[in-house]
């Protein structure tokens, strides 16, 4: 693969563990959550990062996410956005249909302007302390790990958890072998 691919795939990555989130929440909280607000710092962009790469790694996370998850993206904010952006957005915007093009808001540096916005979307416990909200600030490895939580390893069978269909179609637990062919055999 190439280093775009990988990319990509990253991002399919982490689409899946953004709709394993909503699905464990929606579980938890007994609302169905289908969409996901997603906010991008800008901070520190520039014309030097606006590379044909770029462009089609932007590209190809469209097409993924209109190919797999079509109306997943409920909103998307775009903070801390210098004046050069608009330069930018303009080309991204030919990649996108008119639906995508309104969930997504380019706003300035000011957090004057970009907190009252995003306080209507997002709860301020859910915000970064960072950002103005009260969430603990994260670092990459723990959003990392917020998103991938170690999984359960299963548990090994015991013996005498052994679960046998006789010849009957009748459902038996046995806790032997020997206790399954004194069953078999009577």
């Amino acid at each position: 693969l190439t280093s775009l691919q990988k990319l990509i795939r990253f991002h399919s990555w982490e689409a899946e563990q953004a709709l394993r989130v909503m699905n464990n929440t929606s579980k938890d909280t007994g609302y169905n959550i289908e969409t996901f607000v997603l906010v991008i710092d800008a901070a520190g962009w520039s014309m030097k990062l606006a590379t044909s790469d770029a462009f089609a790694f932007i590209k190809g996370m469209v097409s993924t996410d209109a190919d797999h998850y079509p109306e997943r993206l409920g909103v998307l904010f775009v903070i801390n956005a210098p004046s050069m952006l608009s330069f930018a957005w303009r080309i991204i915007q030919g990649f996108l249909d008119k639906v995508t093009k309104e969930k997504i808001h380019i706003l300035s540096s000011d957090p004057v302007e970009w907190k009252p916005v995003l306080l209507k979307y997002i709860d301020e416990d859910q915000i970064p302390q960072m950002y103005g909200g009260t969430a603990m600030n994260l670092t990459a490895e723990d959003a990392l790990l917020s998103m991938n939580p170690p999984q359960k390893q299963p548990q090994k069978v015991e013996q005498e958890e052994m679960v046998h269909v006789d010849s009957k179609m009748e459902v038996n637990t046995c806790s032997s072998e020997e206790e399954r062919d004194d069953r078999n055999t009577a």
